[in-house]
Order: C-alpha cells, then structure tokens, then sequence
C-alpha cells in the first residue's frame, strides 16, 4: 500500500476508534519516494525528522475525549514518563516519555527509544496533550502505538483513581460507560470453513466497535470439532478477512505458525472447557479490577495482585481473576485461564484482560461484553461516583 493509501486508512481508523474527534486533529506523515502528509506536503522539519530517526511513518494526534482529560490529568506534574501497569503496556510500551511541546531533541530521543510518547503544551497557555508514535516500517504501527497508549494510560488513570480521584472524574467516568451492543450476532453452528471464517472476521468487528479491545491486542477463534480457526498473530479484530488460521486439533499439522501467540490456550479451553468459540478482549474495567486488591491497599506497585491478594478474588460475580504470563511457565495463559473457564465460563486475567468460552461466537461476544458492563458498575461503587 502506498503512502497515500496508508495515510487514508489509518486516518479512518483513529475517527472509527474514537481516538480523535475530527480529522484536522491528526497529522500522519509517510516516506515512500516522498515523505506524504495528510495535511499537505510535509514540511522540512518532518523530512529531515525521519531522516534522522531512520523511521518510515510519523503520526501525531491530539485524542479525543476522555482520553484528552485523562492525559491532562496523568501529566499536570509534568512527569518525566508515565508507567502503566497493565500487561499491553509491559509487553508493548514498557513505559510512555513525555516531552514539552516544542523539543523537537527530546521527541526524537523519545521516538527512538519507544514506540511513542506524549507531548505535553501545544501553546504557552495550553495543557493540552497529543500523542506522536514512529512507524519503523508503515503508518499503521504507529497507529498500534496510539491505540495502545489511549488504553494503557485510561487503565492508569482509572487505577489511581481508586487511591485518589482528580480533576473532572465523574465526567470522565460518564464518558468511558459501555456501549450499546452493534447488531447482535447470529450463532454459529456447523458451518463451512468459509462461514467459520466469515463469522469469525463478523465478531472481531463487533467487538472492536464495541470498545471491548483495541483493535491489535484481542484474539479469537471457534472449533468445528477437529479444526481451530484463529485470529493470526498481530492481526487486527476488525480487519480479519484473510488473517484467520486453521489449526489441527489433533496436533498433526504446523498450521498455526502464524497463529495467535495464544493458540495454546485457546485449544486447552475448548478441549478441557467444552467451548466451541473463546474471545479474548481488554475491556478496560475488567482490566482495572483485575489490578485492585483491597486487602492489599488496592495493590500496590510491584506486586503481583492475582498471585498475591491474600483472598482469591473475583472481579464480578463468577468472574474470578487468575495470573497469566506468555509461556508455559506455571503462571504461563495456557495453565491458569482454561480451568478457571472450564470451572467459570470466564475469567480475567490480572492486567492483561478478559477470556470468554462458549458454544457460540454471538455468546461469547455477550458474555465479555455483560462482564464489562458489570465491572463498570461495580468500579463506580468502590470509587463512590
């Protein structure tokens, strides 16, 4: 795709997601035999920027709200970084620079040591907050990066809020109520590989539209009883045609090398839980419940809530919060979350999101979505909004 191409899809994407309000709210710049902007030609500084940082795809945007408040209100101290917590932001991120708004050293020693950072100040006067992210390769990993930064700092946020509201939380909190449901699902029985693969790529789409994960970071698959078809690693939710797998349950096949890195736990779950379909999303208050351990003063930095919290816990009613790592290491997904499904249905795993088995996809998709909803409650509850 070329940069031209790039640039408008990516931009459809940050409106579609919420992430900016407008267009003229993001300038996206890409370097194929030009360096393109979504504003115009870009100008000097940008050409000679990437030039420097040997980056392909440059993109700032100014979020929306709430992110735009919660930004504003992570860095009124101005913060040298801020440093999420959640699993996206330990894989992904690791932590987020902030830089002033005008520091052009300063972005590019940010830029080139993450994937992005904020820049706070658009004015001598503003506390006004965007978000700039590289692409190494194309447009669209810097958009992963945006995406992932509006989650993992809201995730923040909403973390320290239980310690200490700030600023307009209530508005804040109004803003981040679950949607609505898209159009419901139709189940899925038996279907061709082709109608498998269709209603797959129609329940990734839902879910994102539904806000129940960024578009990168969820998986999802469903079983016809001798085959896996699953979401490929680095896949996007709502752009699946073409990137869903089939797995061999019977082992007999290197199908899956391309498949979601947790593949292993999605077979342990439909061979161990009985489920047909399993989706996996980051809704953001069962991620924030996931990261509250009352009896250990909402669980402070550095421990490890689901292994440490002195009480097994569950997020909502017959939802229980268990540990999960990448691996097959004790903690690894694929030892800790088919159990607890097989026992619950569904589990949330500590900072890293919601799993959901079923018999079908449109199940699934309302079960991880009635969890969310329920999550959201009960966070208003112990927040006292």
């Amino acid at each position: 795709m070329n940069g031209t191409g790039q640039i408008d899809v990516v931009l459809d994407r940050l409106l579609r997601h919420g992430l900016i309000a407008k267009a003229d709210d993001a300038s996206l710049y890409v370097a194929d035999e030009v360096v393109r902007g979504s504003q115009g030609t870009a100008n000097p500084w940008v050409v000679s920027f990437l030039g420097s940082t040997g980056l392909s795809a440059l993109a700032f945007a100014r979020p929306a709200s709430p992110f735009q408040d919660i930004l504003r209100e992570l860095t009124r101290s101005r913060p040298p970084v801020i440093t999420p917590e959640d699993g996206e932001t330990v894989l992904f991120l690791h932590d987020i620079p902030v830089v002033r708004a005008g520091d052009a050293a300063g972005l590019e020693r940010a830029l080139v040591s993450r994937k992005g950072c904020l820049i706070r100040g658009t004015g001598p006067d503003s506390d006004d907050v965007s978000i700039a992210a590289g692409g190494a390769l194309t447009l669209e990993q810097a958009f992963v990066s945006i995406s992932s930064i509006c989650f993992s700092t809201s995730v923040k946020y909403l973390r320290d809020a239980l310690a200490g509201p700030t600023g307009n939380f209530r508005a804040i909190l109004d803003r981040m109520a679950p949607l609505d449901a898209p159009e419901s699902l139709p189940p899925l029985g038996t279907g061709s590989p082709a109608e498998v693969r269709a209603a797959l790529a129609a329940c990734g789409r839902t879910t994102v539209e539904a806000r129940l994960v960024d578009s990168y970071f969820g998986n999802l698959s469903f079983s016809d009883g001798k085959t896996l078809y699953i979401s490929q690693t680095g896949s996007s939710l709502d752009a699946l045609e073409g990137c869903i797998d089939p797995v061999p349950l019977d082992g007999g096949s290197t199908a899956g090398l391309t498949a979601s890195s947790e593949t292993g736990a999605h077979i342990a779950i439909v061979r161990d839980a009985g489920a047909r379909a399993v989706l996996h999303g980051h809704p953001r208050f069962s991620v924030v419940l996931s990261m509250f351990c009352a009896e250990k003063a909402g669980c402070p930095p550095g421990t490890r809530c689901a292994r440490d919290c002195p009480v097994t816990r569950f997020a909502v009613e017959g939802v229980p919060i268990v540990p999960g790592e990448v691996g097959m290491g004790p903690f690894g997904l694929v030892r800790t979350v088919p159990p607890a499904i097989a026992r619950h249905g569904a589990a949330i795993v500590h900072g890293h999101g919601t799993f959901v088995g079923a018999s079908t996809l449109s199940d699934a998709f309302e079960r991880l979505r009635r969890i969310e909803i329920d999550c959201y409650r009960h966070y208003r509850e112990l927040a006292g909004a």
